[in-house]
């Protein structure tokens, strides 16, 4: 009978804990907020707002070590604080990011990502506008 009870009580032990690292990691994803990104699809991807799409367009395909041009159409004029562009998969420092001009809702730059020993690189620009909490993201394949 006692090993009956010690063996029914670690069940119900496991089965509390199981519970409640399922609640857990419900709560953990219900709480994130929504995430703000695209993967660019060749030259292009969009990004939906509360005011309208938000869409990167390039003028080529992402390759290292060449100077690629890009346009940011936005639904409404807004003013860019900042452009952070970096490795995802691995630290490969912060690429600087050139704005050319800045006109009511279209803003056009250039920057150039750096060559990576890896078959392939993600790389993720974090756009920051005033008056938004989390930046709008963009990943580039490479």
């Amino acid at each position: 009978m006692n090993k009956l009870s010690r063996s029914s009580r670690v069940i119900i032990s496991v089965f509390i804990a199981a519970a409640a690292l399922s609640v857990i990691a419900m709560w953990m994803l219900s709480s994130k907020a929504p995430v703000s990104s695209c993967v660019v699809d060749t030259t292009s991807c969009g990004i939906d707002t509360a005011g309208g799409s938000l869409n990167i367009e390039l003028d080529m395909q992402p390759a290292p070590e060449e100077q690629i041009n890009f346009t940011l159409i936005t639904p409404a004029p807004f003013h860019v604080e900042d452009i952070v562009l970096e490795g995802d998969e691995m630290y490969m420092g912060k690429v600087p990011v050139f704005v050319k001009s800045n006109e009511d809702n279209v803003i056009e730059g250039w920057f150039m990502l750096g060559s990576c020993s890896q078959v392939s690189m993600r790389w993720r620009m974090q756009i920051k506008i005033k008056g938004h909490k989390d930046p709008f993201t963009v990943y580039l394949d490479v």
